[in-house]
């Protein structure tokens, strides 16, 4: 849906951004994103799932062709 209904460099903004599933769609198709959650729990997954997304380098590592 972020490839299909925006630009590359355009804002996604994710008013329930959960574990950040939005958030790193946007990252790997070039747009600029922002979540908000109000659970402290979902909150601390999404951070950690998108400080993995970046430290490996994308979904499948630095080293994948």
């Amino acid at each position: 849906l972020i490839r299909v209904y925006s630009n590359p460099g355009q804002l996604i903004v994710s008013p329930f951004a959960g574990s950040g599933t939005d958030l790193i769609a946007a990252e790997i198709e070039g747009r600029r994103s922002i979540g908000f959650e109000m659970k402290q729990e979902y909150y601390d997954e999404a951070v950690a799932r998108i400080a993995k997304y970046r430290s490996q380098g994308g979904l499948f590592g630095k080293d994948a062709s």
